[in-house]
């Protein structure tokens, strides 16, 4: 049996799964099209249509109560995770990482006799 006539079923199932997603993305695009088209919408309109017909309207649930789990505004203050806070952090961890490097890796200083 040669090296040919051997069948890998990894990359099979992985080209497979990804002609899946392809087929899904085309008819949740052409659905979209011919929504746009129905409604009569301008260009514009047409492409943020079919642009966004990946996107899944919010459910009840999600809309109300429960705690969010994205920072919808990562740059305001007070958010734990603005751009700011995380910068700092960043730089408070390289600041001790850069100080236990040299001091354990320097020999303490001793006087020389002369």
């Amino acid at each position: 049996m040669s090296q040919r006539d051997v069948i890998d079923f990894p990359a099979l199932e992985k080209e497979l799964q990804a002609a899946v997603e392809s087929e899904r993305r085309y008819q949740r695009e052409n659905q979209a099209k011919l929504r746009a088209v129905n409604q009569g919408v301008d260009y514009d309109q047409f492409r943020g249509l079919v642009r966004s017909s990946h996107l899944k309207p919010l459910d009840k649930k999600d809309k109300d109560g429960g705690p969010r789990k994205q920072p919808w505004n990562p740059v305001a203050p007070g958010n734990p995770y603005s751009i700011d806070n995380v910068v700092c952090l960043l730089c408070i961890s390289l600041i001790k990482t850069t100080l236990y490097v040299f001091f354990t890796t320097t020999k303490p200083f001793t006087a020389v006799k002369s």
